[in-house]
């Protein structure tokens, strides 16, 4: 049996596509691509997969990884994204198959990328807003309390770049001990600003506690 860390994007349409329905795609993918994969033992078998992170509803992701594990050893590693891509819904798509080389539960920040409509002029308003000493944010727990929190100093670094728009690029906590949603700043600050402007975010890389790709 062969551990499998399967990287691929999540873009386009399919960023409306829920956490949920993903593994149910996932699921048929395999089978459309006819990978060895193992399933389960019992009563009611299903596909072993694991996800790094569930990405939120409507965010895009260009670094997305998820753990199979196939029954045949032999199987090459370098022919499984062509498989998988040929069956592929549009949105997905699939750009490395490697052995594992850190444990998923290594995972503790993520990288982001919000790409602001506002035609610059939010840019230094943005930059004073995530340098401030707190940025108090909301969230809903899983007994459907409302929690606050301070985010400023879970922000582990930022920066911005001004051309017809902001782009925002930022690092926050991420894994099973924290996350921090970057909607959740993001939408703190256009409530404050400009509630009107269309931003759409991007997680581009996940990293283990060293600040290193999770690979």
């Amino acid at each position: 049996m062969k551990n499998v860390r399967l990287f691929y994007k999540k873009e386009g349409l399919a960023r409306f596509v829920s956490h949920l329905d993903t593994m149910r795609c996932m699921t048929r993918l395999m089978r459309r691509a006819e990978l060895p994969v193992w399933y389960t033992e019992g009563f009611n078998p299903h596909l072993y997969i694991t996800f790094a992170m569930p990405l939120s509803l409507g965010m895009s992701s260009v670094y997305e990884i998820a753990d199979i594990r196939l029954n045949d050893d032999n199987t090459p590693l370098d022919g499984i994204c062509g498989r998988l891509n040929e069956n592929c819904p549009d949105g997905y798509f699939f750009f490395a198959a490697k052995e594992p080389v850190k444990k998923l539960s290594e995972l503790k920040f993520a990288k982001y990328r919000v790409e602001l409509e506002d035609g610059g002029e939010l840019c230094s308003l943005l930059e004073k807003f995530l340098s401030a000493d707190e940025i108090t944010l909301e969230k809903k727990t899983k007994r459907g309390e409302i929690k606050t929190f301070n985010a400023a100093p879970d922000i582990a670094e930022f920066s911005l770049e001004k051309r017809e728009g902001t782009t925002l690029y930022i690092t926050l906590p991420a894994g099973n001990d924290k996350t921090v949603k970057p909607e959740l700043i993001v939408n703190k600050f256009l409530l404050e600003n400009k509630p009107e402007c269309y931003c759409k975010i991007t997680r581009t890389m996940l990293l283990d506690g060293d600040m290193m790709p999770l690979e």
